[in-house]
Formats: structure tokens, sequence, C-alpha cells
């Protein structure tokens, strides 16, 4: 999928379900059950415990369903990893040039957060 069919993907999805679970273990049916019902994009945080893994299942499992994301991206390194794993795009608390730049280079969407005082 390309950057821009991510973007058109997002921009039309209505939602995307943010899902930050205690425990991995949980994410996988209630990523099925939400796509059962109608989500097509869904991001999962790094405070989800082993969350490249889920992340990787996830692709396995559901990457012809849904759009998959990461969320709470703080650097390069975690980024690469993700997207590697099956991410199509990374939403960021903060903007850090290297996990634009990596996002780019890897052919995913980048959703840093920024903050005007």
């Amino acid at each position: 999928m390309s950057k821009d069919n991510t973007v058109a993907q997002l921009a039309g999805c209505g939602v995307v379900a943010v899902v930050r679970a205690p425990d991995s273990q949980m994410v996988l049916p209630l990523a099925q059950a939400l796509a059962q019902g109608g989500v097509t994009s869904i991001e999962i945080t790094m405070t989800t415990p082993h969350a490249v893994e889920v992340i990787s299942k996830l692709s396995d499992v559901l990457g012809d369903k849904i759009l998959l994301g990461a969320g709470t991206i703080l650097d390069a390194a975690t980024c690469a990893d993700v997207i590697h794993a099956g991410a199509r795009f990374v939403v960021s608390p903060i903007l850090d040039a290297a996990v634009v730049d990596i996002t780019r280079r890897l052919g995913a969407v980048s959703i840093p957060g920024a903050y005007t005082p």
C-alpha cells in the first residue's frame, strides 16, 4: 500500500481505534472484534506489552482487512521496528525529526504530535 493510499484510508475511515491493552493476549481477539464490527483502522500503542510482536501478529492475521498503525512512538529505532512488523502509520506524542525521516524512508505515514504555546 502506498503512502497516499494509507493517508486516504485514514482520512476516510471515520475512526481509528486506539488499543492500549494491559495484556498482549487481549489484543488479537479485540482487534478481530473491531474488524468484524467495521473498524478499518487500528493503532496499537507501545504501552501494550510486547507491542512489536503484537503488531506483527495482527499484520499476519488481519493485514488484508485493516489499516494497522503503532502509537506512542518516541524514537527512530522503535519506529523502524513497528514498520518492519507491519505498521503502515505511526503516531508520536512528540515531533522527532528522526522518526519522521525513518517513516518516510520506509514508506509509512508519520503522524507526529505538535504543540504551539
